[in-house]
């Protein structure tokens, strides 16, 4: 329990250093492209073996997304899910 208290007493924007998560991906995609960033079930079948996204692939996704979006008039400040 001392441990969480710990970390609870640093402020959480203390702890985080960027909200975005784009920042997040770059970060992750500059350690280490290869490594996986995403594993996801595509069919739902609890069995079959997991899709693998590494981090390269996931930022440049994100990217054709972004670029997708902004093509639509999305705006920086606009609330995008999907």
């Amino acid at each position: 329990m001392q441990d969480i208290r710990d970390i609870e007493l640093v402020p959480l924007n203390e702890r985080v250093w960027s909200w975005d998560v784009a920042d997040w991906l770059w970060k992750g995609c500059a350690l280490d492209p290869n490594k996986p960033a995403v594993h996801f079930i595509e069919n739902g079948d609890v069995i079959a073996d997991p899709q693998v996204m590494t981090y390269e692939q996931l930022t440049c996704k994100s990217v054709q997304v972004a670029n997708f979006l902004h093509e639509l008039s999305v705006q920086s400040t606009d609330a995008v899910i999907f």
